[in-house]
C-alpha cells in the first residue's frame, strides 16, 4: 500500500469535540447556528495542511454542504457569512478563506465556550499566510 494510502486510513483524533459538544447541547436558535459551524470547521480542517485535500474533493464537499446549509432555519445574514466559508473551503485562496474563516469565529464566538472557541482558533490559524 503506499503511504498517501496508508497517512489517509490512519486513525486520527476528532479535532472538534468541544464544538461537537457545544453543538449537540445547542440553545435557544444556536442549535443550527453551532452545527452549521462545525461543518465549516470540519472544511476548513481538510482544506488546509497538514489535512489538505485536493482541489476536486475540496469542491466537491463545498457544493454538499452549501446544499446543507440551504436546509438549515438560519437569517439571511448569518447564512451568507457561512456560505462565503463554505465556499472559501473550495478554492485555492488561503486569503479568502482566512477572512471568511475569521468572520465566521466573530459570529459563533457569542454562542461557544473557550475549549471550542480555541477549536476553531486553532484550525483557522493552519490557514497559510500569503506574502
Amino acid at each position: 500500500m503506499s503511504d498517501e494510502i496508508t497517512s489517509l486510513l490512519e486513525l486520527r483524533p476528532f479535532p472538534f469535540r468541544a464544538l461537537a459538544a457545544r453543538a449537540g447541547a445547542g440553545g435557544a436558535g444556536s442549535c443550527e447556528l453551532l452545527l452549521a459551524a462545525l461543518m465549516v470547521a470540519r472544511l476548513l480542517d481538510g482544506a488546509v495542511p497538514p489535512n489538505a485535500l485536493p482541489l476536486q474533493a475540496r469542491q466537491a464537499r463545498s457544493a454538499a454542504a452549501r446544499t446543507w446549509l440551504a436546509t438549515l432555519a438560519l437569517p439571511a445574514g448569518t447564512r451568507a457569512v457561512l456560505a462565503r466559508a463554505i465556499d472559501a473551503t473550495g478554492t485555492d485562496d488561503p486569503t479568502a478563506l482566512r477572512e471568511a474563516a475569521g468572520t465566521v469565529l466573530q459570529l459563533v464566538t457569542p454562542a461557544l465556550d473557550l475549549p471550542a472557541r480555541t477549536e476553531l482558533r486553532r484550525v483557522i490559524g493552519r490557514i497559510p499566510l500569503v506574502s
